[in-house]
């Protein structure tokens, strides 16, 4: 059986190798590494321009169909959240709420609106097992048109602030 740092390094390396495809069960057994879901998302090459000219590379999942939206990081293993990111792309500019049920990490959600600039960055917080409430995460009455989700402290890591990111994908 795999310690829980080995499976953290291996799976590091599938990932970044782009090998995790299958459905797995973690260690703990309560996450998994992939879901159908998570296998069916094209991985693209997504960039995020400043306005300063630095550019940040980032190899994305695409979740571009209902399916591959309502599913996004749930279940998936906090190792592979924090390694990853999904590029929610809707059809045409839209008013949603996105929730953390079922996510194991916290992540920071950047809204990008239909010009591609990002216009809000929230940090969202798992939903806890139990917990009455029912907190989702949105930017009221804007509409948006993409949506990247990241580990919690990407945008600010990366300077990637509101106003003066713009989204650079196909």
């Amino acid at each position: 059986m795999l310690s829980t740092a080995r499976l953290a390094r291996l799976t590091k390396i599938l990932v970044l190798l782009g090998l995790v495809f299958v459905t797995s069960v973690s260690a703990t057994g309560d996450c998994e590494l992939a879901t159908p879901q998570w296998s069916d998302m094209e991985l693209q090459t997504v960039r995020l321009v400043r306005v300063d000219g630095k550019v940040v590379r980032l190899r994305s999942r695409i979740a571009d169909s209902p399916r591959e939206r309502s599913a996004g990081f749930q279940h998936i293993c906090p190792q592979i959240i924090q390694l990853s990111y999904i590029l929610f792309v809707f059809e045409q500019p839209i008013k949603t709420r996105f929730h953390m049920f079922n996510v194991h990490d916290s992540l920071d959600i950047g809204f990008f609106d239909r010009d591609r600039q990002l216009i809000s960055v929230l940090t969202m917080t798992p939903q806890k097992v139990g917990d009455p409430s029912s907190q989702t995460y949105g930017i009221g009455a804007r509409e948006f048109m993409f949506a990247l989700e990241a580990k919690a402290g990407f945008f600010e890591e990366n300077g990637l602030k509101p106003s003066e990111t713009i989204l650079d994908y196909p």
